[in-house]
């Protein structure tokens, strides 16, 4: 029930009936899709409801049926669901380096179509599809890159909770770029750059940031409480974009008068800051 002292936002204003036993349900429009969840009613109002739009919903649902909460497998995919009008799409965010999607080909900008034939337009339908299969069982996933349909075949892997055994336990080759190099000595993360696309990212109105894929045990990142699977969004007083903004910050003439360095991080759709001491 909604009050004067509670707040929702982005939500359905509704005249059907929400009773107590029906919060909830779906909220149907004239053709019968789901367009909503029925969730609150306006205290104090005649017949005035309202619920959670099916597009936020399903976002949840991702995550509550993903592999790797349900099976304890992983993919390593990061996808944003595209729907505007009637585009409804999966479309490729970021591949953690090392994982199944990186090994199976996977490329930021890919369009998922299709996973084992069946069609698919958002995460949820993704991670559903590839629920109760085995790890090292190949699937065919079929893509769309530069307008052309694209076969690719994905294993899953299994998931570990302790991020430094997850990616240990896979072998990838090393980049030889020196500022990854540095980056990782200096901090302890390797990261991959992600764009203002990304659900979590646009919901705060970020221009993007670093994807964190390592994390160097007892390192400055470690041990202040950076994880595998957050997202740098800024150090100090700027953004990180990229490798050269996080270098920008690290090589910054005035550095030693504001380290220990503030850092920002979105967690599981959630902002946080820390600090951490880094020997220039």
């Amino acid at each position: 029930e909604v009050n004067e002292t509670q707040s929702y936002r982005s939500l359905i204003q509704t005249d059907a009936s929400i009773n107590p036993g029906n919060s909830g349900g779906p909220l149907v429009n004239l053709d019968g899709e789901v367009i909503g969840i029925n969730v609150a009613i306006r205290a104090g109002a005649q017949r005035i409801g309202f619920a959670i739009p099916i597009d936020d919903a399903r976002r949840v649902i991702a995550d509550l049926i993903s592999t790797k909460r349900l099976d304890r497998t992983y993919h390593g995919l990061r996808g944003a669901d595209v729907k505007k009008g009637r585009l409804r799409e999966l479309r490729v965010e970021s591949v953690e380096p090392g994982s199944p999607a990186e090994e199976a080909g996977f490329q930021p900008g890919d369009v998922v179509l299709e996973v084992a034939g069946r069609p698919i337009v958002d995460q949820a339908d993704f991670e559903r599809s590839l629920l109760g299969r085995a790890v090292g069982e190949p699937v065919e996933v079929v893509i769309r890159r530069k307008g052309k349909r694209q076969a690719l075949r994905l294993a899953l892997a299994a998931y570990r909770s302790d991020p430094v055994t997850r990616f240990a336990s896979r072998t990838r080759t090393a980049t030889a770029d020196p500022r990854r190099e540095e980056v990782w000595e200096l901090v302890g993360i390797r990261g991959t750059p992600v764009s203002s696309a990304h659900q979590e990212l646009r919901r705060y109105g970020y221009r993007g940031g670093m994807l964190v894929t390592h994390v160097r045990p007892n390192s400055p990142a470690a041990q202040n409480g950076i994880q595998v699977g957050d997202i740098l969004v800024g150090l100090h007083l700027w953004e990180t974009l990229n490798l050269d903004n996080m270098l920008y910050v690290l090589h910054h003439p005035q550095r030693e008068s504001f380290n220990p360095v503030k850092f920002y991080v979105l967690r599981d759709g959630e902002p946080l800051y820390g600090h951490m001491q880094i020997a220039f």
